[in-house]
């Protein structure tokens, strides 16, 4: 079932853009109709647990913040439900390849980042969970009706042998 609305949670490490980008994502309010910030806290993350969120948006840039070790904990609590997009510098190939392999959903380059990528990147995140999560609804139905049908052959067996 595809939601008509939308939370995103703005998590900066510095609170420098988080106003920018909700500002550029609240231009789609029909898709986007809830966008908060959060400061970057890896010991916390009460903001999960307070609301619905569907969709993460990290841009983290002091080195003395673990942003890779906040990524793996964040898909712990979260799991793949709630698709992480982060933001990385121009110079940080490795860390981009590195955020896609611990969970990110995708990325943009700060430099090269534009309102259009910023809700393409987020839409497309949010768009494929909700597709992810329809799958694999379809797929445990599936399973269960695949699971009766054994049954039902396993009684309508007995019966037959019995009476």
């Amino acid at each position: 079932m595809v939601k008509s609305s939308r939370t995103v949670v703005v998590v900066n490490d510095t609170g420098k853009n988080s106003d920018k980008y909700k500002q550029q994502l609240k231009q789609d309010a029909s898709f986007f109709d809830r966008v908060v910030t959060e400061s970057y806290r890896s010991e916390s993350f009460s903001w999960c647990d307070s609301q619905q969120v569907d969709a993460i948006l990290l841009d983290f840039h002091h080195p003395e913040h673990n942003f890779l070790d906040f990524l793996r904990q964040l898909n712990q609590k979260l799991g793949k439900n709630c698709p992480p997009v982060i933001i990385v510098g121009s110079n940080d190939a490795e860390i981009a390849v590195e955020a896609l392999k611990n969970g990110a959903a995708d990325y943009l380059v700060k430099d090269q980042m534009t309102a259009d990528k910023l809700r393409l990147a987020m839409r497309s995140a949010i768009e494929n969970a909700e597709l992810k999560r329809e799958l694999h609804h379809s797929q445990e139905q599936n399973h269960q009706k695949e699971s009766e049908r054994q049954f039902r052959r396993v009684l309508d067996s007995l019966f037959s042998f019995v009476g």
